[in-house]
């Protein structure tokens, strides 16, 4: 299949930390008194935080599934 004229494929890599790759979708806050990154879906209205920083009582009882970026 050929392509029309004028069109180029681009393929770039650029190599950042693995803090610097997350920080457009990550913020800090606090978490019953632990400084920690918290995921943000800017899609919707949940964060996404280490479980081991909340306690049972705050859970709500819904649950969601969450797509790998490559899934």
């Amino acid at each position: 299949m050929k392509k029309p004229a004028g069109t180029s494929d681009i393929n770039r890599l650029i190599k950042k930390g693995d803090e610097d790759v997350m920080s457009l979708y990550t913020f800090m806050a606090e978490v019953n008194g632990f400084t920690m990154p918290i995921l943000r879906d800017t899609g919707t209205s949940i964060d996404v935080v280490c479980r081991n920083r909340i306690t049972p009582e705050m859970l709500t009882g819904e649950n969601i599934w969450v797509q790998q970026p490559l899934d």
